[in-house]
């Protein structure tokens, strides 16, 4: 059964498949925070190597945890919602003004994805 959704992407959370179908989208802010790092490290990567070596070590633990929640692994939504809020506040004055679409849509998602989690948990 197809669920209902606001916006062609924000999931009503009423039932089960739809909360497990949030958590999934849940994902996705956190696989762009790992993109986010993979940029960082490639422009990074001239000036300083170390910097470069930790960037690419966090890059591919928040893809593994992006897949991970896209695979259906529930509990690290929490971790991947605030990641994301905290990552997107502290890149705020470094962002033109073009990309906040994108932030917001993925904001979207990682909320949309703690209520799928929270709803899990009450049921």
């Amino acid at each position: 059964m197809r669920t209902k959704q606001y916006l062609g992407f924000f999931v009503a959370v009423s039932d089960h498949s739809s909360a497990k179908e949030a958590t999934k989208m849940a994902g996705l802010p956190f696989f762009l925070i790992g993109l986010n790092f993979l940029a960082l490290a490639y422009l990074a990567g001239s000036i300083n190597p170390v910097f470069m070596t930790i960037c690419v070590s966090l890059d591919l633990a928040i893809m593994w945890m992006a897949l991970r929640i896209r695979g259906g692994a529930e509990m690290l939504v929490p971790v991947a919602c605030v990641s994301f809020l905290i990552a997107a506040l502290w890149s705020a004055p470094f962002v033109p003004a073009g990309q906040w679409v994108i932030y917001l849509l993925a904001a979207c998602f990682s909320l949309n994805g703690l209520r799928g989690w929270l709803w899990l948990r009450r049921n």
